[in-house]
Order: C-alpha cells, then structure tokens, then sequence
C-alpha cells in the first residue's frame, strides 16, 4: 500500500503544474515590469523575484487544492499547460501595453490619431516623432522626416515639443509648442 501510494505522488501532475506555473509568472512579471520601463530597475528585478517566490511557495497548495495531485502527469496535461501558460502571458501583454504604453503610441492615441486635434495636420499626417537628443523626458514632433527636414530653401515649420510624463498625458515643453497645438485647436 505504501509503495502505491509513493507510486501515485511521483506520477502526480502536480511538480509540473507547479513548474509550468512558476516559468508563467515570471514571464509575465517580466512583462509587466518591461512594458511598465523598469525592467532594468532594481526594483522591477526585485517585484519579479517577490512575485516568483510567492508564487512558488503558493502553487503548490493552490494546485493541490485544484486536485492535480490527484491527476497523472501526461503528455497531454503538460500541453494544456504550455497552451494556458501562453494564453495568460499573451493576454498580461495585451493589458499591460494598453496601461503602459510607449510615447509614440500616446502622441498617435492623443494628438495625430483619427478625430484628433492634430488629425489633418502636416504634425498628424507625415510626422517625424522621436526622443529629444538633450531631454530624455521630452518627445520632439516635426512635419518633415528627420534628420534632413525639409530642403534648404523652404522654411520649415516649428518642431513640436511635448514632456512626457508617466502615465500622463502629454504636454507641451515650451511656449512655441503650446502656441502650435493652440494653433490647431488642441487643449
């Protein structure tokens, strides 16, 4: 009866459920930490390392609490993990870009984006976006591609400066951004 019983707990899908679990939650707590831009923080190492431990110390009383002890480890419920393991890292992707979305995404989603302020504007249709060279928290948008701009005898108009701030929506830098985004009807 006891070698039974040791028998039943090595062919248990428990370990595997448990480890499949673990490798989920990290991947997605690495998601999470990148898309929120403090993968290479200290601290966004450390909230995956929390969340890792916890879960490891968890699943397995949460899965034996589910009855994986009691089902065998196959092929099959090794697959359905991988497959469910996929799914919620897809879908903590999904959610986390739509909280924590990079800054083109937010100049697109709040000024240039269909029906907004700068829509059918040289800034919203063939706009130039990137990082300022000297301000990191800043976004610089110009009409024209970079680095070349516009040719030599035709003035170019004003670059668009807005900080960018978090989460927050994006605001203009300087006087001659607020009076290009007056300009155009913009908040």
């Amino acid at each position: 009866m006891a070698r039974a019983a040791h028998q039943d707990e090595r062919t248990s899908a428990l370990p595997q459920v448990v480890i499949v679990f673990a490798f989920t939650v990290l991947v997605a707590a690495c998601v999470v930490t990148g898309r929120a831009g403090m993968l290479l923080d200290a601290w966004g190492w450390l909230a995956c390392l929390g969340v890792v431990v916890l879960a490891v110390v968890a699943g397995p009383y949460v899965f034996r609490w589910l009855g994986f002890h009691r089902r065998p480890a196959t092929w099959v419920t090794l697959a359905a993990a991988l497959a469910l393991s996929g799914a919620a890292v897809w879908g903590v992707d999904a959610v986390a870009a739509q909280v924590w979305k990079d800054p083109w995404t937010r100049y697109s989603d709040e000024y240039a984006g269909p029906g907004a302020c700068l829509a059918h504007t040289p800034y919203g249709d063939e706009y130039s976006v990137r990082r300022a060279a000297s301000d990191r928290d800043r976004l610089e948008v110009a009409p024209f591609a970079w680095p070349d701009g516009y040719p030599r005898d035709v003035t170019a108009p004003a670059v668009l400066r807005l900080h960018i701030d978090g989460r927050r929506s994006l605001t203009p830098a300087d006087e001659a951004s607020r009076q290009i985004l007056r300009s155009h009807g913009c908040r």
